[in-house]
C-alpha cells in the first residue's frame, strides 16, 4: 500500500490503520517512525468512517523543533491532498478548515500543554494568571538563596538530629556540599507525582526491627536478586570448566571437584533467608594436581583453572556479605534513620519556602507547570493512587486521540498528565526503549518497557514492533546486532534485545546503488574497530590525554578523504565522492577538552572540523572582558576586575604600563610619573565614571549595549580570529542582560551577583553555533547531541574512557522505587559503615547506569548510514592476542563493565570477530604514516616544479618563485630566551639517533602490574600511564627519608619505610592516590639493593644528599645549536633528580623508568641532560662532580655516564 507517496511495510500499514485502542508502537532506529506518525495523523484526518480533525488531536513531542517539523510535514501532507482535490470535492472545505486549524493544533511539547492546562484552568488551583516563568538561571539563585535561609535558621536551632547529620556528613560548613545534596534531593523528587510523600515514605523506611521485616521489603529483593545474579555467575563459570574437563585431552581429574563446587554453590543457593546463609559454614575443596601431557592439554587445564578461580572469586565476595549478624545490620539500618529523616525534612521544607517565595513573586518554574497541570487533572486519594478530575475528564472527552513521541523519555509525572486525559482507548504511544538515555533528566524508561511486556499484539492494549531499518547498510546493523544481542538482556538492562528489537535490513536503495558501483568490494563498508595503544615510556609522544587517539581518527579521516571513498547521496539518489560533512565524530563526553583536542588533531592534518561548545561561555576572552568591566563601573576598587579592565581592549594599558601605576601608589610623592601614561589614566578614569553615571538610571542591556557601540568593541572582537563566534557571544550577553531584566531582579549589582550565581551553579550556556548543516566540514559532538541523527560515515571514540559510577559512590544515594541509601555514621566512634539499604540502592543505582550507557551505546553506534568505525585508547600492556584471547563472556559479565570496551571487545572476543574487525596503532604507526604523507607531498612538490607534473606555466613561475625564497634569518628559528634541559636532550637525541627512526627492533616491555588499582581510583587516569608512572615514581623518591634506612641487608625493613612513607604521604596529600597505584615497590626495593644506594644512604645521614634541586643556567647559544651565535646567552632551566657529597666531590644521579632493552639506549638518550646537570652544580656549588649515574627502574641497575 502507497500512502503519501511512501511504500509502508506491513507493520507501518497496521500501525497508521489502528483504530480504537491504545497502541504502543516500538520503533527501533531507522525505522521510519516520524514519517509513519505524520501519515497515521493524515489519515485520521482523512478517515471518511472515523474521522479526527486535527484540533481534536493532542501530539506531543520531546521538543519545540520536532513539534515545528511535524506540524510542517502535516501541513504540507495537507496542502498536497489539496492540490490534487477539486473545489467541487465533498471534502474539499474539511481540508481547507483542516489546512488553518494545523495552526493552533495541540502538536506541543508536554511543557506547553501544561502551560495550556494551566492558563485554561488556573481558578482551579487558585493561581493568578498574570504568572511568569522562571528561566533556569533565575531558578537556580532563587534555590540557592531558600536553602542558604533554610540552613542558617537549623544552624540557629542546631537541634540533636540535625547535629548529628551535619557533624557525620557536613563538618565543613563552607564546602557548599550540604547545599548540593539538598538541591540534588529536591531536584530528584520533583518529577515524583507526589514529592512529599516520597520523602515521608524514604524516612519511613529506615524504621525496621528485624531482620524478617527487612526481608519483605522492595530494597530486600533487590539485594538478594543482585546476590543470586552473582551465584548464577558462578555456577556458570564452573559449568563452562566441567564442560572443558569433558573435552578430548581435558582435565577429567578435574570434574569431581568441579562438580562438588557447584553443588556446595547451589546448597548455598537454596538457602532463601539471610539467618540460613550467615550460618553456611562449608567451603571449597582443594583441586587435584594435573601436569600438561600427550592426554592432557595444558591450554585446556588453563582454562578450568581459570572458570573455576573466577566462580571462587564470585562466590567469595557474596559469601562476605553474609559476615555480620543480622541484629548488627538491623542497628546499622536504625542507626541512620535520624540522618535520613532529617534529610527529607529539609527537602519537604525547601519545596514549601520556594512555592512560598514563588507565589509571593507569582513565578513559575517548568517543574511547577508539570504538577499544577496534575493538580488540576487529577486528585491524589490516601493510598497515593489518583482519579481524574472534572477538567481532565472534559479534556479527555474533548481530544480524540492522544499521541506521544519519544514515549522512553517521560517520567512519572508526564504520564500521570497524559494518562489522565487520553480515554481508554485512544492512547497511542512511540518510541524506543532502546534510545532512551536521558536518565539525568529523570526519564523512566521502565514505564514504556512496563507496558511493553503487559500489552499483546492484538486486544485494547497492543504492541506493534518497526524493527525494519531504513537507515544503515546491512554490514552497519549486523555489527550492532551482534553486540546488543549478546549484552542487551532482562538480567543485564531489563531490554531483551530479541529478534523482534533487533535491527532488521530494510535500506534495499543501497543495493541499487552498488549494483551501478561495481568497482565497491565487500568489505568497503566492513565496521572497522581501532585501538590506540599507549606507549610504555617516560616522555611520550603525545602528552594530552586522548590526543593518540584524536590524531589516530584524524589520519584515518585523512586516508578515507584521499582514496576516493564513496557515498550514498539520499537526495540524488546515486553514489557520490565522501565529503567532509558526512562524517562525524561522537563522544560520550567532551569533559577534560577531550572534544578540543580532536578538532586540533583534525585542523593539524588540514581537516575542517567544529565542536559545538556547550560550556565554557563565560570564560571566553570577549565575555570576560565585558563582565571584567561591568564589575568595574559597580565597584572600582575591585583590583583583579580592575585589572583585567586595563590591560584589556576597554583600558589599553600593557601590562609593565599597569606595574608602574600600581607602583606610583607605594612610592607616593616620590613616584616619577610618565606624563603621557598619567594622561592615559586619566582619560580611563573618565571613561568608567561615565559608564557610573549611566549605572544609576540606565537598564542593564542598554548599558552593555552604549558600551560596546560606544568603544566600538563589537567591530573589534569581530576583527580579531574567530570574529564571528566572539561577535555571536557579545550578542548572546546581551540576550542573557535581557532575559535579566524580565526577572525579579534588577540593577547592575544584582546582573553581576546574577551572573556569578548562574557561574557557581555551573550554568553555562556554551558558545553560540555559527554553523549549519550545510558547511563542509566534520563535526564533533556528543552521543546525546547526536540523537535523532545520521550520517554516512560515523565514529565512535573514546570507547576506552571510563564510565562514570559517581551517583553509585555519593554518601546519599537516590532511586524513585528503593528511596534513599544512606550509610550509618557513628560520631562517637567516629566511624561510618554501610547498611544494606545503601547497598541494594547502589547496586540499583549501577545496574541502571549499565542499562543507560548501553543505550546511550546503542544510540551512538545506530547513528551510521554506512560506515562505522570504533575507535578506543588501550593500555600499554594489552596485545591483540590478549583482547582476541578474552574468554568466558558471560551477558552478565556487562554489569561489571568499567568502560565500553568491557561491553564490546568480550563479545567479539567470544565469537572469534576480533581479527576480522580490530586493528591496533601506536604513536610511531601515526608519525610514520605522517611522514609518509609528508614524504609523498615533497615528491609531488618536485615532479611539479620541475615541470613533470601538467601545471599551468605563470602559475608555475610564482610557485617557484614562492618556494625559491629563503628566510634570510632561517637558522635562528628557535632560539628562545629561556629553554629547558629536556628540549636540549630531545634536539642531541634526534641529531644523534635519526636514523633509528624506523627501528622496528622488538623489545621486552617493562610493564608494571596494575591488578590493585581501583575503579574508583583509576577513574579517567587511564591516558599517558607511561608518563604519569614515571612522575610517581620520582615523587616517592623524593619523599622516601633514606636517613632512616639503617638496615639495607634486611628487605622486610626496608619495604616497611616504603609502605609507611606512601600511606603516610598520600594520606598527607603529597603522593596522590593515582600516583600510588602506579608504584610496583618491588622495583623501588631492587633499588636499595645497589651499591648506589648504600652510597646515597650513607651520604643522607650526613646531609649531604640533595633531592628535586632546581637550577637556571646561562649557556652561549651555539651549545644548543651548533648554527646559533656564540654572544648569544639562552637560559636554561631543569630540576636534577638527586647528587650527594663524597669528600670534596659531588656525584649526580637521575631516575629513569623508561622501557629499554639495554643501559647504553639510557646513555644515548640522556647523555647531554647529565653533562648540563653536571656543568649546572659545578657552577652553583664550585665542586666538582666526579661521577654521573642512571637508576633504570626498568632494568634494575646503576648506569655510569662516562
Amino acid at each position: 500500500m502507497i500512502l503519501g507517496e511512501i511504500k509502508f511495510n506491513k507493520e507501518q500499514e497496521a500501525i497508521i490503520n489502528a483504530r480504537n485502542t491504545n497502541l504502543l508502537v516500538s520503533a527501533a532506529a531507522g525505522s521510519g517512525k516520524t514519517a509513519v506518525l505524520s501519515e497515521r495523523i493524515l489519515s485520521l484526518i482523512l478517515d471518511k468512517e472515523n474521522r479526527v480533525s486535527i484540533d481534536k488531536m493532542l501530539i506531543v513531542t520531546f521538543t519545540k523543533a520536532a513539534a515545528a517539523e511535524m506540524r510542517e510535514r502535516i501541513g504540507k501532507n495537507l496542502s498536497k491532498k489539496l492540490e490534487n482535490m477539486g473545489a467541487e470535492d465533498p471534502d474539499y472545505e474539511y481540508l481547507q478548515r483542516q489546512t488553518t486549524l494545523i495552526n493552533t493544533a495541540q502538536i506541543t511539547t508536554i511543557d506547553s500543554f501544561c502551560l495550556f492546562v494551566i492558563r485554561n484552568n488556573f481558578g482551579d488551583i487558585d493561581l493568578d494568571p498574570n504568572f511568569r516563568i522562571m528561566d533556569e538561571g533565575e531558578k537556580k539563585l532563587m534555590l540557592s538563596d531558600c536553602v542558604e535561609n533554610l540552613l542558617e535558621e537549623y544552624y540557629g536551632e542546631m537541634s540533636e538530629d540535625f547535629a548529628h547529620l551535619v557533624a557525620g556528613y557536613f563538618p565543613t560548613k563552607s564546602s557548599g556540599q550540604f547545599e548540593k545534596t539538598i538541591l540534588d534531593l529536591f531536584d530528584f523528587v520533583m518529577t515524583n507525582p507526589s514529592p512529599k510523600r516520597w520523602l515521608e515514605v524514604a524516612a519511613k523506611q529506615y524504621d525496621i526491627s528485624s531482620i524478617e521485616e527487612a526481608e519483605k521489603t522492595d530494597w530486600w529483593k533487590l539485594l538478594f536478586e543482585s546476590i543470586d545474579l552473582d551465584i548464577r555467575r558462578a555456577i556458570a563459570y564452573l559449568k563452562k570448566a566441567a564442560d572443558i574437563c569433558q573435552e578430548p585431552m581435558g582435565p577429567d581429574k578435574y570434574l569431581a571437584t568441579i562438580n562438588e563446587d557447584i553443588a556446595l554453590i547451589e546448597r548455598f543457593y537454596n538457602k532463601r533467608t539471610y539467618k540460613e546463609r550467615y550460618e553456611f559454614n562449608e567451603g571449597f575443596s582443594r583441586i587435584p594436581t594435573v601436569k600438561a601431557s600427550e592426554t592432557v592439554d595444558g591450554n585446556l587445564i588453563d582454562a578450568v583453572k581459570n572458570y573455576r578461580d573466577k566462580a571462587k572469586k564470585i562466590f567469595g565476595e557474596v559469601r562476605d556479605k553474609y559476615k555480620a549478624s543480622s541484629d548488627v545490620l538491623i542497628n546499622d539500618i536504625r542507626g541512620a534513620k535520624s540522618d535520613v529523616a532529617m534529610l527529607c525534612q529539609l527537602a519537604a521544607r525547601l519545596i514549601d519556602d520556594y512555592s512560598t517565595i514563588k507565589k509571593e513573586k507569582n513565578l513559575l518554574d517548568f517543574s511547577d507547570m508539570e504538577h499544577y497541570a496534575l493538580q488540576i487533572l487529577t486528585k491524589e486519594n490516601e493510598d497515593g493512587s489518583r482519579t481524574k478530575t472534572d477538567a481532565a475528564i472534559e479534556y479527555s472527552q474533548y481530544f480524540d486521540i492522544v499521541m506521544v513521541d519519544e514515549y522512553q523519555d517521560s517520567n512519572d509525572v508526564q504520564e500521570e498528565i497524559l494518562k489522565s486525559v487520553a480515554r481508554d482507548n485512544n492512547y497511542f504511544m512511540v518510541g524506543d526503549v532502546k534510545q532512551s538515555i536521558y536518565r539525568f533528566r529523570q526519564a523512566k524508561p521502565e514505564i514504556f518497557q512496563g507496558k511493553y511486556d503487559r500489552f499483546d499484539y492484538e486486544g485494547i492494549n497492543r504492541k506493534i514492533d518497526l524493527n525494519k531499518n531504513y537507515r544503515s547498510r546491512k554490514e552497519v546493523l549486523d555489527f550492532v546486532n551482534t553486540i546488543f544481542q549478546t549484552i542487551m538482556t532482562k538480567a543485564s538492562c531489563q531490554i531483551e534485545y530479541d529478534d523482534m528489537a533487533a535491527l532488521h535490513y530494510g535500506a534495499s536503495y543501497y543495493d541499487e546503488a552498488d549494483a551501478k558501483d561495481e568497482a565497491k568490494e565487500k568489505a568497503y563498508y566492513k565496521p572497522d574497530i581501532m585501538l590506540y595503544q599507549e606507549e610504555d615510556s617516560d616522555q611520550p609522544i603525545f602528552q594530552e590525554p586522548f590526543e593518540g587517539e584524536a590524531n589516530m581518527v584524524a589520519e584515518r579521516i585523512r586516508n578515507i578523504m584521499s582514496s576516493g571513498y564513496r557515498v550514498y547521496d539520499k537526495d540524488a539518489g546515486c553514489i557520490r565522492p565522501v565529503k567532509y560533512r558526512d562524517i562525524v565524530i561522537l563522544l560520550r563526553t567532551v569533559s577534560g577538552g577531550i572534544d578540543v583536542t580532536f578538532r586540533r588533531a583534525l585542523e593539524a592534518k588540514g581537516i575542517p572540523a567544529y565542536v559545538a561548545q556547550k560550556s565554557g561561555y563565560f570564560d571566553t576572552l570577549e565575555v570576560r572582558e565585558i563582565l571584567n568591566f561591568l564589575n568595574v563601573i559597580d565597584n572600582p576598587v575591585n583590583d583583579i576586575a580592575l585589572y583585567g579592565t586595563m590591560v584589556s581592549y576597554f583600558g589599553g594599558f600593557t601590562k609593565e604600563e599597569a606595574a608602574l601605576i600600581k607602583s606610583w601608589e607605594k612610592a607616593g610623592d616620590n613616584a616619577d610619573e610618565d606624563v603621557k601614561l598619567k594622561e592615559k589614566l586619566s582619560s580611563f578614569y573618565e571613561l568608567i565614571n561615565k559608564y557610573r553615571d549611566m549605572a544609576t538610571y540606565m537598564p542593564v542591556r542598554e548599558l552593555i549595549s552604549n558600551m560596546i557601540t560606544d568603544t566600538g568593541y563589537l567591530e573589534y572582537v569581530t576583527a580579531l580570529s574567530g570574529g564571528n563566534q566572539r561577535r555571536a557571544n557579545v550578542l548572546m550577553l546581551l540576550e542573557r542582560a535581557t532575559d535579566f531584566e524580565n526577572t525579579s531582579f534588577h540593577g547592575l549589582f544584582r546582573f553581576i551577583r546574577y551572573i556569578e550565581g548562574l557561574k557557581a551553579k555551573e550554568v553555562d550556556y556554551g558558545e553560540i553555533s555559527i554553523t549549519d548543516e550545510a558547511s563542509d566540514l566534520v563535526r564533533i559532538i556528543t552521543d546525546h547531541s547526536s540523537k535523532g541523527l545520521e550520517f554516512p560515515i560515523v565514529f565512535v571514540s573514546c570507547l576506552g574512557k571510563r564510565l562514570n559510577y559517581m551517583d553509585a559512590r555519593k554518601q546519599f544515594i537516590l532511586d524513585d522505587k528503593l528511596g534513599i541509601g544512606a550509610g550509618m555514621v557513628d560520631t562517637e566512634l567516629r566511624c561510618k559503615r554501610t547498611t544494606l539499604i545503601k547497598s541494594a540502592v547502589a547496586i540499583k543505582n549501577k545496574r541502571d547506569t549499565v542499562a543507560e550507557e548501553m543505550r546511550i551505546l546503542y544510540v551512538a553506534l545506530t547513528r551510521a548510514r554506512e560506515k562505522l568505525i570504533l575507535t578506543a585508547t588501550i593500555d600499554a600492556d594489552q596485545t591483540m592476542d590478549k583482547i582476541a584471547g578474552i574468554s568466558g563472556f558471560d551477558s552478565l559479565d556487562v554489569l561489571n563493565s568499567v568502560k565500553y570496551t568491557d561491553m564490546i571487545l568480550p563479545v567479539l572476543a567470544s565469537k572469534d570477530m576480533i581479527p576480522a574487525f580490530t586493528k591496533r596503532y601506536t604513536a610511531s604507526d601515526i608519525v610514520k604514516s605522517s611522514i609518509e604523507e609528508n614524504v609523498e607531498g615533497i615528491t609531488k612538490k618536485e615532479l611539479l616544479l620541475s615541470g613533470q607534473l601538467p601545471c599551468d606555466e605563470e602559475l608555475l613561475k610564482l610557485l617557484r618563485s614562492r618556494f625559491e625564497n629563503k628566510y634570510p634569518y632561517e637558522k635562528l628559528a628557535g632560539l628562545y630566551l629561556k629553554t629547558s634541559v629536556s628540549d636540549i636532550k630531545h634536539e642531541a637525541y634526534e641529531d644523534q639517533h635519526e636514523e633509528k627512526l624506523f627501528d622496528n627492533q622488538e623489545k621486552k616491555p617493562y610493564v608494571v602490574s596494575f591488578d590493585d588499582i581501583t575503579e574508583e581510583d583509576a577513574a579517567g587516569k587511564v591516558e599517558n600511564r607511561g608518563a604519569l608512572r614515571g612522575s610517581a615514581y620520582h615523587r616517592l623518591m623524593e619523599l622516601t627519608p633514606f636517613e632512616k634506612m639503617d638496615d639495607l641487608a634486611n628487605p622486610d625493613s626496608i619495604r616497611r619505610i616504603i609502605e609507611d612513607t606512601r600511606s603516610k604521604n598520600e594520606a598527607e596529600g603529597k603522593l596522590s592516590k593515582e600516583f600510588n597505584q602506579l608504584i610496583n615497590t618491588d622495583k623501588i626495593l631492587n633499588f636499595y639493593k645497589t651499591n648506589l644506594a648504600k652510597r646515597m644512604v650513607k651520604s643522607a645521614k650526613t646531609g649531604g644528599l640533595y633531592k628535586e634541586a632546581p637550577f637556571f643556567l646561562g649557556v652561549s647559544a651555539n651549545r644548543v645549536k651548533a648554527e646559533f651565535p656564540e654572544d648569544e646567552i639562552m637560559l636554561v632551566q631543569g630540576i636534577i633528580d638527586a647528587y650527594f657529597e663524597e669528600e670534596d666531590y659531588l656525584v649526580l644521579m637521575d631516575y629513569k623508568t623508561d622501557s629499554v632493552a639495554d643501559g647504553g639506549e639510557l646513555i644515548s638518550r640522556y647523555k647531554v641532560q647529565l653533562d648540563i646537570y653536571a656543568e649546572a652544580l659545578e657552577r652553583i656549588t664550585g665542586k666538582k662532580v666526579k661521577e654521573k649515574i642512571i637508576y633504570s627502574f626498568a632494568l634494575g641497575a646503576e648506569i655510569p655516564v662516562i
